[in-house]
């Protein structure tokens, strides 16, 4: 009778543990941020995507992190209005409702268990998921570090786009090309719940 009083104990004693050390997070759209870097040829043209706004979700329950963050890419300028046009129109077919939005789905974060909950936490991790761009959804993976720091979470993501891998054809214009693999780069800021 002890032992089983004991059990009952233990698991009702992980099961509250586990469920104190879920956390959620919600991105602040004002100051989360994505943008881009296409190199191109020749080699002295590089095309910087402007920051743009960033909608999204972390969630970690015991060791398990995830979440998904939204980049509407009808946002992104270049610097030249006629570039934009092209990029959007010709490559990225945002006129098509379903083009417009690129979705980066967080199936693992490693991120220690309770990592949210810790003030002044720091860590570099890496990430794999899913990534919808153009219609197309492909396994991504990238690095990523995060601070928390007085119940919020500030960081940032870097991972590259394969344009070919999403069926865009390669971008170009009066004799320049944009080489194939994008970098893209996120700042996250959101507060914890």
């Amino acid at each position: 009778m002890l032992l089983k009083r004991y059990c009952i104990l233990a698991t009702t004693f992980v099961l509250a543990a586990n469920t104190c050390l879920a956390s959620q997070v919600t991105l602040d759209s004002a100051n989360s941020k994505a943008e881009f870097l296409a190199i191109g040829h020749p080699s002295m043209i590089n095309v910087k995507g402007s920051p743009v706004g960033v909608t999204g979700s972390l969630k970690q329950e015991a060791a398990v992190t995830n979440g998904s963050f939204q980049i509407n890419l009808n946002d992104f300028k270049t610097g030249i209005e006629t570039r934009d046009h092209h990029m959007k129109e010709r490559y990225l077919e945002t006129g098509k409702t379903e083009n417009q939005v690129a979705l980066l789905t967080l199936e693992s974060i490693d991120l220690p268990a309770g990592f949210f909950t810790k003030d002044n936490s720091r860590k570099s991790a890496a990430f794999h998921g899913q990534l919808k761009l153009h219609g197309v959804s492909k396994p991504t993976s990238g690095s990523s570090d995060i601070e928390v720091r007085a119940g919020a979470m500030s960081g940032s993501a870097s991972f590259k786009v394969k344009l070919s891998d999403f069926s865009i054809p390669a971008p170009s214009f009066a004799g320049a090309t944009i080489e194939d693999e994008v970098s893209v780069n996120v700042h996250l800021e959101g507060k914890i719940q």
